[in-house]
Parts: structure tokens; sequence; C-alpha cells
């Protein structure tokens, strides 16, 4: 999965905007539960790239996110939740992509809500310059 964003250079840092954001292969730890349908909503979300110890973070605000579960056991099945918050994931420029994990958010001291409490967000998605920085890394310098 790759999103799309735009970011800037100014002297403090890269900032930007996430204009895209597809999501698939979304799993849930409930056995009852699976999600039916899921997508990105609100966009544009405003981003920033922050250097943390010796790491480079994407760090993404405005996240708001709508999803259905399923499943005949499901409680929540058929309604409609929604994911809102900030998400911080480790850019790896040795795989081109940014990493969501609990290691990133407890790092760049972000979280999602749902349903009132803190949720677990798990992802990798294929991150690369473009245009006359193709093939460079992106650093906070």
């Amino acid at each position: 999965m790759t999103f799309k964003m735009t970011v800037s250079n100014p002297p403090s840092g890269g900032i930007g905007s996430v204009t895209g954001f597809p999501i698939s292969n979304c799993q849930t730890n409930s056995k009852a539960c699976t999600v039916e349908t899921i997508q990105a909503t609100g966009l544009p979300w405003p981003a920033a790239l922050v250097k943390l110890s010796f790491s480079n973070y994407l760090v993404i605000k405005g996240i708001q996110i709508e999803l259905i579960y399923a499943g005949a056991e499901c409680v929540l099945a058929e309604t409609l939740i929604e994911l809102m918050g900030t998400a911080g994931g480790l850019i790896d420029n040795s795989t081109q992509s940014v990493i969501f994990n609990s290691s990133s958010f407890t790092a760049t001291g972000t979280k999602l809500l749902s349903l009132g409490a803190g949720i677990e967000f798990k992802g990798t998605f294929a991150m690369a310059a473009t245009g006359l920085r193709s093939g460079q890394t992106i650093a906070v310098l």
C-alpha cells in the first residue's frame, strides 16, 4: 500500500499533508468480528517529519478513518465506527517504507481513539521521494 502526501522542507524539518491513505487487509483481534469496509475520510491530513533520538518519523495529525465490522456474533456488526487522532510511523529508508506500530506510537507520543478508547494500529506503507528528489532518502536534517 502506498499513501500519497506532499512534503516541503522548511529549515525546521519537513511539513506536508497526506492526500491519500489506502487501507486494505485490515484485521481485528476479535474472533467474532471482521472488517467489512474501511476508508480514510477528512483528507488532507497535516503531517510532519520529525527526528527523535537517531530516527526519523512521520507524524500525521487529524486522522479520520471510518469502518464497519461484520460477523454473525460481532456486537458491533454493521455499526459505523470512527477512528480519530494522530499516528507516528518510523521512516525506514532501507525498505522505502513508513512503519506504524506500538513502538512508533510510543516514540512519537501519538494515539488513535475509537469508541473512547485507544486502539492499536499496525501497518507498513511504501514511501519514497519523487520528482527532483527521486531516489533520495527521507530524513530530517
